[in-house]
Order: C-alpha cells, then structure tokens, then sequence
C-alpha cells in the first residue's frame, strides 16, 4: 500500500473515531486518551495527524460543513421556483434531509453552530463562512422576486433572514428533543414557523 493511502486511511479511521465521540459526548465531554483506548488508536498515530483535540474537532466540522455544503449546491436547482415560502422553506429543510440519516454529524453541528466553544469561535466561523456566502446569495436571489413593505430595505430584509437560519437550528433542536425526530412532523413545524416569521403573527385590523 503506498504511504499516501495509508496517511488517507489513518485518517478516515481517526475520523470515524471522532465523529463516534464527539457526537456522543459533545466537544467538552471528549478527550484525545479516551478516543485512543476506546477506538485502538496508537497515540503516535493520532498526534502525528492532530496536535490536540481542537485540531481534531475543528477536522470534523471542517468535513461536516463541506459535506452539507455540497448537498446544498447540488439541491438547489431542485427547489420550487413559484411559491417563496415552499422555496425557503426546502432551502432549510435540505440540511434536515442532510443530517436526517447522520445523527452524530448532526450533533456535531450543532456542538460548532449552537454551543461552538469559545476558544475555537474564530476558527468555526472561517470555516463556516462558504456556507454564509452560500445563504447570503440565496436569501438576495428571493429577496430580488419580492415586493418589499414600504420602508423595508434589501439590506434590512438580507439582515432579518440571515438571523432564521439561527433561529431555525435553535427551534428545530428544541423541537426534535421535546416531540419527535419524525421529519414529516418536523417539516411541518418548520412550514409554520417560517409562515410567522415571513408574514407576521398580528392580524391587521381594517382600517
């Protein structure tokens, strides 16, 4: 076996290890000696690819975002074009489809996004931010087919949806840890979430 598929299956395996880890326990409840006992991982082979164990978290989100990055891009063009709601709403709901068969990639996820580890928020961000600019150009694309409220900007409107997506990752893991990790019923929280927080939830009075 050349040295170069060794280094990528070394690797993989480390990987693998740490995602088992990391998933379960969370970023704080891991430590490079218990991923090695328990996963047969040689310390010299683990410290000659990762120096501590937040080079290694940093590894896996790296990968995770990569991964959903690609997903994303591919599902895009899939969208429906004529309903805003329906397209914002499967926009979102592609990471749910993502991350639907990959709980411990999921929980990693959320461990960077949501609880991201002080010391290592600079970091995420530099690696979140292909996923940022990606959101960025979607969420102008369907803010150029709308009719803004008077007063509205396209920067006010650009800010106001980049703050769901945040607000989106908080309110679905709340609502998959209290209800159901059914999608279905999932993804029809999320139509009705994303109803509100486009339409509003005060009825206007006629004038």
């Amino acid at each position: 076996m050349k040295q170069i598929d060794r280094k990528k299956r070394s690797q993989q395996y480390i990987y693998e290890a740490a995602l088992q880890e990391f998933g379960t326990y969370g970023y704080e409840g891991v430590n490079m000696e218990n991923i090695c006992k328990r996963h047969d991982i040689s310390k010299g082979m683990m410290y000659h690819y990762f120096a501590n164990k937040e080079e290694l978290f940093l590894y896996c989100v790296e990968q995770i975002f990569k991964g959903l990055y690609t997903k994303i891009n591919e599902d895009i063009p899939k969208l429906p074009k004529e309903d805003i709601l329906a397209t914002i709403k499967e926009y979102f709901m592609i990471r749910e489809y993502y991350f639907e068969n990959r709980p411990l990639e999921k929980e990693i996820f959320e461990n960077a996004i949501i609880k991201t580890p002080k010391d290592l928020k600079d970091k995420i961000s530099i690696l979140r931010l292909p996923l940022k600019q990606m959101n960025h150009q979607f969420i102008k694309e369907q803010i150029a087919k709308q009719t803004l409220r008077d007063g509205i900007s396209d920067e006010d409107a650009m800010q106001y949806l980049e703050i769901v997506d945040q607000l989106i990752i908080s309110s679905m893991k709340l609502y998959y840890d209290k209800n159901t990790n059914n999608l279905n019923v999932v993804l029809k929280h999320l139509e009705k979430m994303l109803d509100m927080i486009l339409f509003g939830i005060i009825k206007k009075e006629a004038v």
